[in-house]
């Protein structure tokens, strides 16, 4: 029997190879993307999941209140935790920077430069492949490099002991280890790891309470639960040194999707919703490849009826019927996975790129990814083939050996079918338009801003101690429209702000910086007031402005000649008078309105520069050649704002890119149904295409014919979509303060996408049937 149904099997799909190659297309498709997307969900919840102690691992951090902000904690808290708190059993501090190599006459540019306390193997699971974990951070200059580091600059050799020199550092970095290589979704992407005692600038005291220099993670204790009067002692110390701040608590596993902050170098963090957006999307596609299996199927039963109908009459009863249409079934989804598993290959490398992860399929290594693949074949057999099994079998032969028989009541079922899938579809359309308008929202953000042609030409020690010469040297290169000093796309700082000189009240505002030309180099339009003047000793030592959201903060009526108290640039508490009112302005659209105040500084740790004329190449090399004259240990390493404003963007730029491909896929395979819906119109109508054939149809009137009912099936679909995709979208942007609107555009657009393809795909078969003669069509054998 079994050699029997693979011989009709084999004979059918012989017949016809466009149905089989269709309904294997459409199911390898969909398992490929439910694959893809169940790597990349697994990734995402498996996150620095390989820490055996990550449950008792917390991440401390400072808070601001007033506005809430979220910082660094001092230096010198580590060893009071550790000295002072019973419950905790280890702390590590993490600090990181970029740093360039200098290594065969050449500055190498690396980033991912961490300081660390040699607790930082105890804490976490990382080991040494070479080296004593002991000790191998235990003293200042202290290096352990990356496995890949090691092959760089130390081929075919062992680097520990070997000694190391940074750009602009006099002190050698002597190598005490080789980090054994990690998993690759780990929040840090260690290639550089120093001692935390390694000075990282003039006067670094490692444990000082006025420098916050690195993150801190600790170690609980076994059992300790009473986070809440943790919390209250770190506040306790905070006071006793007259810090106001208030101590804030973070789960580690749970910093990658639900911290609010991410304090790694790469800014790698992920998010919840993203997760739960995907998985979903995951399994609708998978369902819209089961649908197409269904809807194909049925169709091609029309033809079969009779083969059934003969199968019945010679004795065989329903459960054998079931268990050749199953067995169909799942030789289909066998070859489908296979197939599937060859996309998937293929394409992963794209994704990895795309999300910036390191997946991988190693089959043999991790049994659960091949339980996976082995799993998916009952479970989609079973959701594709149940359907037109049992309405096959429960048919008597009389029914079957009828052609009308499988088509006479399950119509509607079919419709309700394919109402799902343009639900489906409309949504994902939908949600992809209006993701793909809000990035695009991002991009063309200005933000109060002019930041086209500005050049960011590093941060750190040396611009601060460099500044001017730098300054005097630019200005000589051609093309040079201005150049500035002060905060871009960092937030500046946050600091107090005493509205009332006379009452110790104070908020907390994102105070900038910056030289007397910033607003107009920057565009930063005034409302009220005048700028800062180039030279004026009174505005350094007491103007300032302030932007129109401190204004309303503040309530005042009439701000020019307001007296108020902040930091000045030596972090001293001095009055000053507000001279001007700029217009609210912000580097990150992602942001909402902040509380900025803009004071003149003669100190800057960055610098970027204006350009003013068209050959900004030419200008650059300028720029190069200046730098190389005053800083030849140090690389040149520039880079245009608004690239840097947009890596801000790069989760949403990333999510709206999948979500768009994940659509177009789902649009292809809903494709690929309505032709299986279109194959079985055509054969059910296929008399009634005769007989109007030969009353004198057009094809256009054909084609009316067995097209009508389709574009219901599409309203209904969007009735059903529009207020899922309006909910899902609505809450996506209640994340943004600056976004578009929701407009009517978005679902016309969608749903004039869905027509198109519907049209497309119902008019491949149905002007191949009225191209059919009348004759064959009404042929009855």
């Amino acid at each position: 029997m079994l050699k029997n149904y693979i011989k009709v099997l084999f004979r059918g799909a012989k017949k016809q190879w466009g149905y089989l190659f269709i309904n294997v297309a459409g199911l390898a498709t969909g398992i490929a993307c439910f694959i893809l997307i169940a790597l990349f969900v697994r990734d995402e919840l498996t996150f620095d999941g390989f820490h055996e102690k990550g449950d008792r691992i917390h991440r401390v951090l400072a808070e601001v209140e007033n506005p809430q902000i979220t910082v660094q904690p001092p230096n010198g808290l580590a060893q009071v935790l550790l000295d002072e708190f019973p419950a905790v059993e280890n702390v590590v501090r993490l600090g990181y920077e970029k740093k360039a190599i200098s290594y065969k006459e050449q500055l190498i540019y690396e980033d991912n430069f961490f300081y660390a306390d040699n607790s930082l193997f105890e804490v976490f699971d990382y080991n040494l492949a070479l080296g004593n974990p002991a000790n191998a951070l235990e003293s200042a200059y202290d290096l352990v490099l990356s496995e890949d580091m090691a092959a760089k600059y130390f081929p075919d050799q062992n680097p520990v002991g070997e000694i190391l020199r940074f750009a602009g550092d006099s002190v050698d970095y002597k190598i005490t280890g080789v980090l054994e290589e990690f998993p690759a979704n780990s929040r840090f992407k260690f290639k550089f790891i120093a001692s935390f005692k390694t000075p990282s600038e003039p006067n670094f005291d490692v444990n000082s309470w006025r420098s916050s220099d690195a993150v801190h993670y600790v170690l609980f204790k076994e059992g300790f639960d009473d986070y809440e009067g943790f919390l209250a002692q770190v506040k306790a110390e905070y006071e006793e040194r007259d810090l106001t701040y208030k101590g804030v608590i973070e789960p580690f596993e749970g910093l990658y999707l639900d911290a609010d902050y991410s304090f790694t170098m790469e800014g790698i963090s992920g998010d919840r919703k993203t997760v739960i957006t995907f998985s979903v999307i995951g399994i609708l596609i998978l369902l819209l490849a089961c649908i197409n299996y269904v809807n194909l199927t049925t169709a091609k039963m029309t033809v079969r009826s009779s083969e059934i109908g003969l199968r019945k009459v010679l004795g065989a009863d329903r459960r054998q019927i079931r268990h050749q249409f199953f067995g169909e079934t799942m030789i289909y989804v066998l070859m489908a996975v296979l197939i599937a598993a060859g996309l998937v290959e293929y394409f992963l490398p794209r994704v990895n790129a795309l999300t910036n992860k390191g997946m991988t399929l190693d089959y043999w290594s991790n049994p659960w990814i091949l339980m996976f693949f082995i799993g998916l074949i009952p479970v989609i057999g079973i959701l594709a083939g149940l359907y037109p099994a049992l309405i096959v079998s429960v048919l008597q032969p009389a029914q079957s050996l009828k052609s009308s028989a499988l088509t006479n009541g399950k119509s509607y079922f079919r419709k309700v079918l394919v109402t799902i899938q343009f639900a489906i579809t409309l949504t994902l359309i939908i949600t992809s338009v209006v993701m793909k308008k809000q990035f695009d929202h991002f991009m063309d953000f200005k933000g109060g801003l002019d930041k086209d042609q500005v050049v960011l030409m590093g941060s750190g020690q040396i611009i601060k101690e460099k500044y001017d010469l730098l300054k005097s040297e630019f200005g000589k290169v051609p093309g040079v429209a201005s150049i500035i000093g002060g905060p871009f796309a960092s937030t500046g700082g946050y600091f107090p702000l005493q509205p009332d000189v006379t009452k110790d009240e104070n908020i907390f505002i994102n105070a900038m910086w910056v030289t007397p030309n910033y607003i107009s180099t920057m565009g930063i339009e005034l409302v009220a007031g005048r700028d800062f003047i180039e030279g004026s000793e009174p505005d350094f030592q007491t103007a300032l402005i302030i932007n129109e959201a401190l204004v309303k903060e503040l309530q005042l009526e009439n701000p020019i000649g307001t007296k108020v108290k902040t930091v000045n640039d030596q972090f001293q508490f001095t009055e000053r008078t507000i001279i001007g009112v700029a217009k609210d302005f912000t580097f990150n659209a992602k942001r909402g309105k902040e509380l900025v105040l803009l004071q003149p500084s003669r100190g800057f740790y960055e610098m970027s520069v204006k350009i003013g004329g068209t050959d900004i190449s030419k200008t650059l090399d300028g720029l190069r050649d200046a730098w190389a004259g005053i800083n030849p240990d140090k690389p040149f390493e520039p880079r245009f704002l608004d690239e840097r404003v947009a890596n801000f963007y790069n989760k949403e730029s990333r999510l709206s890119q999948l979500f768009g491909i994940f659509s177009g896929l789902a649009v292809l395979i809903a494709a690929l149904g309505l032709i299986g819906l279109s194959t079985y119109t055509a054969a059910r109508k296929s008399k009634e295409i005769g007989v109007r054939k030969v009353l004198g149809a057009t094809l256009y009137q054909v084609l009316r014919v067995l097209s009508q009912g389709y574009m219901v099936l599409v309203a209904i679909a969007f009735l059903v979509a529009a207020p899922v995709s309006y909910f899902f979208v609505r809450n996506w942007l209640d994340d943004f303060p600056n976004r578009i609107n929701i407009s009517v555009t978005h679902f016309g657009t969608s749903i004039l996408i869905t027509i198109l393809v519907v049209i497309v795909a119902i008019s491949l078969q149905s002007i191949k049937a009225a191209r059919q003669s009348p004759v064959d069509l009404l042929r009855d054998e």
